[in-house]
């Protein structure tokens, strides 16, 4: 979690570089599901709903950086996590409704 947090602290600044890109890519892309059900059912974060959600505006920061830079394969990868993410979402939504 908080390294998620101090990754949005580093897209704010607009201080990243290559090597903070490329950690911060590495960390999203060996997120298994169990991690991501666990973000789904903590907030440690006020404004957003549940941790996952601050995942996905990580993984969104970073689809837009690859695109500038066009590394359309790494998109591939983190558009394919963030899916992952958007499943537990919908999942745990449609578990409340019943």
């Amino acid at each position: 979690m908080k390294f998620l947090l101090q990754t949005l602290v580093i897209f704010e600044k607009e201080n990243h570089n290559d090597e903070n890109i490329n950690m911060i890519y590495k960390f999203l892309t060996n997120l298994d599901n169990e991690i991501l059900n666990d973000y789904y059912l903590t907030n440690d974060v006020i404004p957003f709903q549940n941790n996952l959600d601050l995942c996905i505006r990580v993984i969104d920061t970073m689809i837009k950086i690859f695109e500038e830079n066009e590394e359309y394969e790494k998109c591939g990868y983190l558009k394919n996590k963030k899916d992952e993410a958007i499943k537990i979402i919908n999942n745990n939504s449609k578990k409340l409704i019943l």
